[in-house]
């Protein structure tokens, strides 16, 4: 193997052996209270967050917001329990989150919760939040928890949810939000009913010294090999 390479490989490999960069929490709080339209989106602690439509769907059709508190929901049946600002997947759309620089992120955990689309009180159907991204390999990757029904008041709530999958560097993650079968399986809905709550969405960066590790390490692969073509 050619010096230069082996070098490469060696530093790459001490850089994957140093800490991991500092935490980033996305809390909305930042953000001024808006509604957004799928296409749309903010940006918040070195993060591009973007409104996106149902799956299949267009860009155009309300399908998010950011609400101070549930007392701001006027129509819909928002969670409590969260006093501070916190993003709403409406209309069946969802939030997606990459970094501003483009570089990979880990997902840790996020906080989130069931939205009815009407101010009852009532039982509704069961719910899942899914996750829907592509690492830094653009390889895809899905995953989904239950959210928990209402509590013993008939209300929902925020619930903490621990990321399976910590180990991933994502170039992207879209949250969206389905409604069940008996079965648990997610059902195509398309009713305006898959709604979701989201906050403290919990991230750590990758660091830029990897990326230009990689890419150096890349540009000395594919020297080596056209050093090898002639």
């Amino acid at each position: 193997m050619n010096n230069s390479i082996k070098k490469a490989l060696l530093a790459f490999a001490a850089a994957l052996a140093l800490p991991a960069a500092m935490a980033s929490q996305i809390t909305f709080d930042p953000a001024a209270p808006n509604i957004y339209a799928g296409g749309e989106g903010f940006d918040e602690a070195g993060y591009k967050l973007n409104v996106v439509p149902p799956l299949g769907g267009v860009d155009g059709g309300l399908n998010g917001a950011v609400v101070s508190n549930a007392a701001s929901c006027v129509v819909l049946d928002c969670p409590v329990g969260n006093s501070t600002q916190y993003f709403l997947g409406l209309n069946d759309g969802g939030l997606k989150v990459s970094k501003s620089d483009g570089l990979g992120f880990r997902l840790f955990g996020f906080d989130a919760s069931f939205v009815a689309p009407v101010v009852a009180n009532i039982p509704f159907s069961v719910a899942r939040i899914v996750i829907f991204g592509h690492d830094v390999f653009d390889n895809e990757y899905w995953t989904s928890f239950t959210l928990p029904g209402q509590n013993a008041n008939g209300y929902w709530e925020f619930s903490n949810f621990v990321f399976d999958a910590t180990d991933t560097w994502f170039r992207d993650v879209t949250f969206l939000a389905c409604l069940t079968d008996e079965s648990g399986q997610c059902v195509a809905d398309g009713q305006n009913q898959a709604q979701f709550a989201l906050d403290n969405v919990n991230l750590v960066p990758e660091p830029t010294s990897w990326a230009l590790l990689g890419i150096s390490l890349a540009a000395m692969l594919v020297a080596a090999r056209r050093k090898r073509q002639f």
